[in-house]
């Protein structure tokens, strides 16, 4: 399952990959576990989708999230980053429309991703889908 709220720029591009390989659905949810209840631009998660209607993704259901800032990169990259490494998010990307840059959070150890890269060009696949590769250009949109 795909949760996504619309509009956000770079989710066509996501979801196209997403389509061919697994069941996707729309929705806008906050994450639970943190007094915060973040809610992230895109949650890919574990299915089915019916058993979000009951509560929202657990962290364990999680696979990653991905956050597009432009007004907002600073409360990203720090208070989200800490909320959802503290929460054992396996991956974290934020979508850098600033920078033209992707940021990807990996590897959670207590309060922090003990991986973070920056990417401004090239493929990149998911840590949980390897055999799902997007490009960076379409990605960030120039």
């Amino acid at each position: 399952m795909f949760l996504i709220p619309i509009p956000i720029a770079a989710s066509p591009i996501i979801c196209e990959r997403f389509y061919k390989d697994s069941p996707i659905s729309a929705k806008t949810i906050p994450l639970p576990h943190d007094n915060s209840e973040p809610e992230p631009d895109i949650a890919i998660v574990r299915p089915p989708s019916t058993i979000y209607r009951a509560h929202h993704p657990y962290a364990e259901d999680i696979y990653w999230l991905i956050e597009v800032s432009s007004r907002t990169l600073k409360i990203d990259l720090e208070q989200k980053a800490i909320t959802y490494a503290r929460n054992t998010i396996p991956e974290y990307w934020v979508i850098d429309l600033v920078n033209n840059q992707l940021i990807v959070h990996s590897h959670p150890i207590n309060n922090s991703y003990s991986q973070v890269v920056e990417y401004r060009a090239g493929v990149i696949s998911p840590q949980a889908f390897p055999h799902i590769s997007l490009a960076l250009d379409q990605l960030l949109l120039f």
